[in-house]
């Protein structure tokens, strides 16, 4: 088990996080939503299309709201849940984030497509193969990883004042990295450092 996990897995029991230098809880702030697929709507759409369909892994996904609640999608004038957005494209999609008390019930099978936005640079860099090994497995034979990864540091800290991203990398090592693992990832790094 990651030497983080518990951390996390007291901010979703409603433990208090530092923000901006202020302890707060997930009710007076949200965060960790899986808000990061706002970045790769394009994306999935693509891969979606061109395989006809697919199914989806949100590995990561903290609460991933975006999969049942209305939320503001890219070039949409409406808001719309990811599943109305990719309609029936979608054949299926599995939440898992191990910190989340409702999700976090391993998966079983294979996907066509693993998203993991805003997980990584959580990780330990230590921790990262056996992550990166976990995700593999759950990947279809043909299948494509499209990951967000953050370049700087978070507005959320630990209690002890330790940032929550603990792994920052450049753009060329993530993607050596990744390259050990998938045959076929999205990476897209974001942010300032």
């Amino acid at each position: 088990m990651s030497k983080y996990l518990q951390y996390y897995k007291d901010i979703f029991e409603g433990k208090p996080f530092l923000r901006g230098g202020k302890m707060i809880t997930l009710k007076e702030k949200t965060v960790f939503d899986g808000g990061g697929i706002q970045m790769i709507y394009d994306e999935l759409e693509y891969e979606l299309d061109k395989r006809g369909s697919g199914t989806i892994l949100d590995f990561g996904s903290g609460s991933g709201v975006h999969w049942t609640r209305k939320v503001r999608i890219p070039r949409q004038k409406e808001s719309q849940t990811a599943s109305e957005f990719f309609g029936q494209r979608l054949r299926g999609f599995y939440r898992y984030d191990p910190a989340h008390p409702e999700y976090c019930i391993k998966p079983t099978g294979k996907f066509d497509i693993i998203m993991c936005t805003e997980v990584l640079e959580h990780v330990p860099l230590d921790e990262l193969p056996e992550l990166l090994t976990e995700m593999k497995s759950y990947l279809a034979e043909d299948g494509v990883v499209i990951l967000t990864i953050p370049k700087g540091l978070s507005n959320n800290a630990f209690p002890d004042g330790k940032n929550l991203h603990i792994t920052l990398m450049e753009t060329k090592e993530w993607n050596e990295l990744l390259d050990q693992y998938f045959d076929d990832h999205v990476l897209i790094h974001h942010g300032k450092k």
